[in-house]
């Protein structure tokens, strides 16, 4: 259903204050719960949630998107590769020869039958049923009218800090041939299976994942543990565009303009001008300065890169310069030398050669920083390939990265 049509029940005087009038209190509250399905959204793409399954998915240090995908399809009732063939190989046994090559291709293990299909409607209503709390009660998240693969409904927590799965506010929720190898890290900025790179430059093929039932995830993780947040849709997972896909995956294509507006409309700005700007001092505000979320930023912010600290890993580090910052200044260059062509065209107009020569002008601003920053800060980061312990807390681990990360006010003061 349309995202408009959710109707927020609770008494906001409690959270808000009695000061405000009827109007800016829903106004606050409205805004407040889509920000929360935007964090909880995020959450989705780094792989801490799943929207098929509840709870924490990846909450422990060092998992891995084949991590993630055992943990959801085993809360489907689905089967890895391995134990699909042990089970196909008994069947076989059992049956006649004939009976046995029909059954080919056909489904195993718990999951959906092959007349069965996934609704492409999602709902979004409120749970009623303690409705005189301080916060937004519950929202119920369900795949629609028809079947469901984990059983039913998700409960996803609406309070003013959280998505179902996490307490919303603790940690505790249960040059580059210079640069050190990173070993077996794969590189697929669009989530499939595909190739990663080799020392030597070439691209070898990749069998990442031994299961062979992604297909019935609805929404997979990003694959490095690295989305880009930039002014522009630069790379193929980035923050905005993933946004985009979650929220026509978890409520349809069929009112997607319709919610993207409501959305926009409820937190008062542009989606990618709310992530660049907005989303990670709200995340960090949430989390009480104690981030699951860590933002690698230039000094002017040109560049951000968000990663999950649960999925860190020492060559992390490497991959934001190699495969996000390097690239993102191979594209502003190439950019920049389309400027310069224009600025010298006899076919351009005047205003075209203009505004050309001021595009040069603020490219080679934001080139200059990102040098910078590789020069001064993430190239001597990335090879020191720092490890992490989680037991130390966000305050030890977060500071050891120093100027990489966006700086949080009062970090290396606050109180554990």
């Amino acid at each position: 259903v349309p995202l408009k049509e959710i109707t927020l029940t609770c008494n906001p005087h409690y959270r808000y204050g009695g000061t405000k009038t009827e109007e800016e209190l829903e106004a606050l509250l409205l805004a407040d719960t889509m920000k929360e399905y935007i964090s909880y959204a995020v959450g989705c793409m780094l792989g801490r949630y799943s929207i098929d399954k509840p709870g924490l998915i990846l909450a422990n240090q060092g998992e891995t998107i084949d991590d993630y995908v055992r943990k959801v399809i085993s809360g489907q009732g689905l089967v890895d590769s391995e134990k699909e063939e042990e089970e196909k190989s008994s069947d076989c046994e059992k049956l006649q020869g004939s009976d046995c090559l029909a059954e080919g291709n056909g489904s195993r293990g718990r999951g959906l039958s092959d007349n069965e299909t996934i609704p492409k409607g999602r709902n979004l209503q409120l749970d009623q049923s303690a409705s005189q709390s301080s916060c937004i009660n519950s929202v119920e998240y369900s795949r629609g009218t028809g079947s469901s693969i984990d059983g039913g409904v998700q409960e996803l927590s609406v309070d003013s800090s959280r998505f179902s799965g996490g307490s919303g506010n603790s940690i505790t929720d249960s040059s580059t041939a210079e640069l050190p190898d990173t070993g077996a890290a794969f590189r697929n900025h669009d989530n499939t299976s595909g190739s990663k790179q080799n020392a030597s430059g070439t691209h070898e093929q990749t069998n990442h994942s031994p299961l062979t039932t992604i297909h019935s995830i609805s929404f997979m993780p990003d694959e490095d543990n690295v989305i880009p947040i930039l002014d522009e849709g630069w790379f193929s997972d980035d923050i905005t565009e993933r946004f985009k896909k979650f929220l026509k995956v978890t409520f349809g294509e069929e009112n997607y303009e319709t919610n993207l507006k409501f959305i926009e409309d409820s937190i008062g700005k542009d989606i990618r001008k709310y992530f660049l700007k907005d989303f990670y001092s709200d995340h960090v505000k949430r989390y009480k300065k104690r981030p699951i979320y860590w933002l690698f930023s230039s000094p002017k912010g040109s560049f951000n890169a968000l990663i999950y600290m649960h999925r860190y890993q020492p060559d992390t580090a490497s991959i934001v310069l190699n495969e996000y910052l390097r690239e993102f200044r191979a594209k502003l260059s190439a950019r920049k030398e389309h400027q310069e062509a224009i600025s010298i065209s006899s076919s351009a107009s005047q205003k075209e050669k203009t505004q050309a020569l001021k595009d040069i002008e603020k490219l080679k601003k934001t080139i200059e920083e990102l040098d910078e920053y590789e020069r001064e800060i993430l190239y001597p980061l990335a090879t020191r390939q720092i490890s992490i312990d989680l037991d130390d807390g966000v305050k030890v681990n977060y500071l050891k990265f120093g100027a990489a990360l966006k700086k949080i006010p009062g970090l290396d003061t606050v109180e554990d």
